[in-house]
């Protein structure tokens, strides 16, 4: 009977610190990967913009800006090197595009601008821009099945194109095509 007490006392004895070592996985590195859709919406719009054709009076313009539809694929990664505070990354690329409108709301005659105005009416340019940003992460309960947290982030995008500048062109029986820049 004493040897069965004995190895029912070491069994139970040996149990909590078992009991005590295990704790719950908590993830230190996440990665993730985007993929998205850029709806078509109004970016701008100008009225009464004046474009002077020298000596006659100036013309005035009504501009407006639309953002194209596009995809946009992001890549995003978060590190804690303890068990609550982190830190996080995100790149992603956007498809961004513009389509232009432009019409004449006074013409004083100049075909110039009116061949500006055209050349701007319905013209597509493509767009790309990439948006950087990082931040810190703190999160309640590391090692739960879930983990809510807080994050706090800035970033920057970079573009390949001016959101207000507008080109347009009118030719010329001397030079051929001349730029116009109308910055809104």
């Amino acid at each position: 009977m004493r040897i069965f007490t004995a190895a029912a006392a070491l069994l139970l004895s040996s149990g909590a610190p078992l009991a005590a070592q295990a704790t719950h996985d908590q993830a230190r590195i996440a990665f993730g990967v985007a993929l998205g859709y850029i709806g078509r919406s109004h970016l701008w719009s100008v009225s009464g913009q004046p474009l002077a054709d020298a000596p006659l009076a100036p013309d005035t313009l009504s501009l407006s800006r639309q953002i194209r539809s596009g995809l946009t694929v992001g890549f995003q990664g978060t590190y804690f090197p303890g068990e609550h505070f982190g830190y996080s990354g995100e790149v992603f690329l956007l498809g961004l595009g513009f389509l232009d409108s432009c019409n004449l709301t006074y013409a004083s005659g100049s075909s110039s601008n009116a061949q500006t105005c055209d050349y701007i009416d319905g013209a597509e340019k493509a767009a790309t821009a990439v948006a950087l940003s990082g931040g810190v992460v703190y999160r309640f309960s590391s090692r739960r099945a879930i983990s809510p947290f807080v994050r706090a982030s800035a970033g920057v995008i970079i573009g390949s194109q001016s959101s207000v500048r507008t080109e347009g062109q009118f030719t010329t029986p001397e030079v051929g095509r001349e730029p116009v820049i109308v910055v809104v």
